[in-house]
């Protein structure tokens, strides 16, 4: 597993987060599915 540090906000969007690019819409999925470890 890969860790990286980065801020998530209220919604559950990293930082980095692209509207409406494929590999950051099943990103933010799987941190609001809880697939993605965050703390």
């Amino acid at each position: 597993a890969e860790k990286r540090a980065i801020e998530i906000d209220s919604e559950g969007c990293p930082e980095c987060f692209e509207s409406e690019h494929p590999d950051c819409e099943s990103c933010r999925r799987d941190i609001t599915e809880g697939i993605v470890e965050t703390w």
